[in-house]
């Protein structure tokens, strides 16, 4: 009797294993741990099929037959979407900087001043195969007064002039405006209004003369860097809105340091149930670019210690920076860093408070500025999240499905999805446990494709040579 029972079970299961379903794919990932970047669950022992670019099928491991083309183990590993750099500076030194992006897991950039026809051939380079690269979307030059804070800006004198800047990017295929510090009042509303009229977002620095509020009234879609945060809780933001205004001239407080020295010295906490009434209001983006202020105190900092990180650098693109201790002794520089310092300081308290009262984020490194590096520095952007008391899962928020809301693509890329783009990484430990964890990464799969970690990791060794 018993024989016969265990015959019919092997039938049953013979059966059972014949009626199951077949999954074929180019691609698939077995038995891995899918993190869901919207909630925090994570759902295991799970089997992704990815045909072309596109994530095909996820069920339950097991659940069906799969046949691929190539077939990963995933066995306690977890499964993330590829992380968006949201402020990045790339175009002009795209062949140095692809491979050091997405050797850190970076599979999509926003680029904050591109020249437009090197970002379509860039595009084009990608799309045909012949580089590799992340998706990209990006800004035309910025645009800016007179005169501009950097040369090869677009120069907006008048408002009408702003208007036409507007029309002539947007004709020319940006993905959204950039507007820059030294625009007159009436340029960056004319700007603004246009943008509405063309339908078109505008991002970039809140001019130095243009208020918080008025900047969000009319449309500014993300805040980058937290200019006009950190003025508005001022016990003196009265007088600052005059020196904005033009009604008081303000020679001293033109100098970037002085501002800052002057927010640091008067900051009012009894001013941020305002700006928290802000938040509530508009929910805005921001972009605090963390990493790229740490650079700013390690540019002053004489006991900051050499980087490992310039050696992946090609020279040209750190030839400004100050790398050399002896080069930041002087007074000037140790009193400078401590303003700084303060400022960071102030802004690092402000994060998670905003946060609770609406702020959205985006994570963005500005590299590459001093101290910040291509795809390095966005993994210790997020590290500063979490410093400034975002979970985990809040910090991954920032590089993975917030970027995805903020540009519109959330039903492309974002989450891990089926019918996704298959823009995705494979990480040797849980992200959630640890955020430092984004980084231990075993393979990239950009648009399908399975790129190892140790061959990209061996990629940019070779550039450190």
């Amino acid at each position: 009797m018993k024989t016969k029972y265990s015959i019919l079970a092997i039938l049953l299961v013979s059966i059972f294993s014949c009626t199951k379903k077949t999954y074929t794919g180019e691609l698939a990932i077995s038995n891995i741990n899918i993190i869901d970047v919207t909630t925090g669950n994570i759902i295991e022992s799970q089997d992704v099929v990815i045909n072309a670019d596109t994530i095909a099928y996820i069920a339950n491991h097991g659940l069906v037959n799969i046949q691929a083309t190539q077939i990963i183990d995933g066995t306690n590993k977890y499964l993330v979407p590829g992380l968006w750099d949201m402020h990045v500076h790339n175009w002009w030194a795209y062949q140095d900087f692809f491979p050091l992006l997405l050797a850190n897991g970076i599979t999509g950039i926003r680029e904050m001043w591109g020249d437009l026809a090197t970002v379509a051939t860039i595009r084009n380079m990608v799309e045909s195969d012949s580089i590799i690269g992340p998706d990209m979307v990006s800004a035309g030059a910025i645009i800016d007064g007179n005169p501009p804070d950097h040369e090869g800006s677009d120069i907006a004198d008048t408002p009408q002039q702003g208007r036409e800047i507007v029309r002539a990017q947007k004709a020319a295929g940006v993905d959204f405006i950039k507007v820059y510090s030294y625009l007159e009042r009436e340029v960056y509303f004319a700007i603004a209004d246009e943008c509405k009229k063309q339908d078109i977002p505008f991002d970039g620095h809140i001019p130095i003369n243009i208020e918080l509020e008025e900047a969000l009234e009319v449309g500014h879609r993300s805040i980058e860097h937290f200019y006009g945060i950190t003025e508005f809780c001022s016990s003196e933001y009265d007088y600052l809105k005059q020196v904005m205004r033009g009604d008081i001239k303000d020679n001293i407080l033109k100098q970037y340091l002085n501002k800052l020295d002057l927010i640091d010295s008067t900051y009012d906490k009894g001013r941020e149930p305002a700006l928290f009434a802000l938040m509530k209001k508009y929910t805005p983006w921001i972009c605090p670019t963390l990493v790229t202020a740490v650079g700013t105190e390690r540019e002053y900092d004489p006991d900051y210690p050499y980087d490992q990180r310039i050696d992946y650098m090609p020279q040209y693109a750190i030839n400004n920076w100050p790398i050399m201790p002896e080069l930041k002794q002087d007074s000037i520089s140790k009193l400078n860093l401590q303003t700084i310092r303060n400022h960071n300081q102030i802004k690092k308290n402000l994060l998670k408070p905003l946060k609770d009262h609406g702020a959205r984020y985006l994570a963005g490194s500005d590299y590459p500025n001093a101290y910040t590096y291509p795809g390095f520095s966005l993994h210790e952007e997020l590290q500063l999240f979490v410093d400034a008391g975002f979970s985990p899962l809040e910090a991954l928020q920032t590089a993975t499905i917030n970027p995805a809301l903020f540009l519109g693509i959330e039903k492309q890329v974002g989450t891990v999805d089926i019918g996704k783009k298959a823009n995705l990484l494979l990480l040797d430990a849980n992200p959630l446990e640890a955020i430092q964890n984004t980084s231990k990464i075993n393979a990239v799969i950009l648009q399908g494709d399975f790129l190892k970690g140790d061959s990209l990791r061996s990629g940019i060794d070779a550039i450190a040579m």
